[in-house]
């Protein structure tokens, strides 16, 4: 763990400078911000209140912003576990700001979609809509090495295409030249009424990938969910957007939706995934129970 820190704070440290330079010469169409120390999710938690809050998350703000982190979760890493992939994360001003960023990625990683354009990506209502993106990173290489972004977009599309070229130039491909696949990358947006939820849930992703003992024991819970159960979490993902052909994706997403800072809420206010949120205490005291039997403790908000 402290090789990590130590080339999290490496990193954190180039990136600040690279983010000066930018800056000093130049008022970026995307603010780009790293914290300089590891963030505990007590911090990451705490954070939301320092940040400037957009009145409407789904419209883009005056200033979109990116604020930039490595996020330690120790605590809920069993001392075990040797290879464990460091976190990075970001929380951005509006929903648009981070779609503009990560959207063309995420469709192309974990959507049948494929490589969206121009047109498809920044037109989609997706862009409004999609409210947080997680990446183990060797799909971002894959993403890197194999998608094909469009040289030239139209005039309406430049000022989001130029927020996705900064994000890319500056937080993306610096993860990629120092960890090649090796770190997990999420974001989210600073909204005041599902900010908890959504950094558990994506915290919980990154949880996922970084304890390899978490998906059998998934699994066997997952198995023994009830064939309606199952028909109803499958329908509301594949409603929500997402691949359930990929049976890693569907298992994370189990995981981290219903273990997430109040899941029966949240789930309750997303249209697609209300059919969920009655389910969500049924089974999130199963898979607290068989992690707990394995000595894991799911990632959660602590109550003091």
């Amino acid at each position: 763990m402290k090789q990590v820190y130590q080339i999290c704070r490496f990193i954190c440290v180039m990136w600040s400078l690279s983010i000066s330079s930018t800056a000093l010469a130049k008022q970026p169409a995307l603010q780009l911000k790293i914290l300089p120390q590891p963030q505990t999710l007590a911090q990451l938690i705490a954070l939301q209140a320092t940040l400037d809050a957009s009145k409407d998350p789904k419209q883009l703000s005056a200033q979109p912003y990116a604020v930039c982190f490595y996020a330690n979760i120790s605590e809920f890493i069993p001392s075990k576990e040797k290879d464990i992939k460091p976190i990075y994360g970001c929380v951005f001003s509006d929903q648009v700001a981070m779609n503009a960023a990560l959207l063309r990625a995420g469709l192309y990683v974990h959507t049948t979609m494929g490589m969206a354009d121009d047109t498809q990506l920044f037109t989609s209502n997706l862009m409004n809509a999609v409210g947080g993106h997680d990446f183990d990173g060797k799909d971002l290489v894959r993403y890197a090495n194999n998608a094909e972004v469009p040289a030239t977009t139209a005039a309406e599309h430049q000022k989001l295409k130029s927020m996705e070229a900064i994000f890319d130039e500056q937080v993306i491909k610096p993860l990629i030249q120092k960890h090649a696949e090796n770190f997990i990358f999420f974001a989210i947006i600073n909204t005041a009424n599902k900010y908890k939820a959504n950094m558990t849930h994506e915290l919980l992703h990154a949880q996922y990938y970084n304890v390899p003992a978490i998906r059998p024991i998934l699994l066997k819970v997952w198995n023994q969910v009830t064939l309606e159960d199952q028909t109803t979490i499958i329908q509301a993902l594949q409603a929500g957007g997402y691949d359930m052909q990929q049976q890693e994706l569907l298992l994370r997403e189990f995981y981290s939706y219903f273990l997430q800072n109040d899941a029966t809420n949240y789930l309750d206010a997303i249209k697609v995934l209300k059919p969920m949120a009655s389910l969500a205490t049924k089974y999130a005291s199963k898979i607290k129970a068989a992690l707990k039997q394995n000595g894991i403790t799911a990632l959660a908000i602590s109550s003091n």
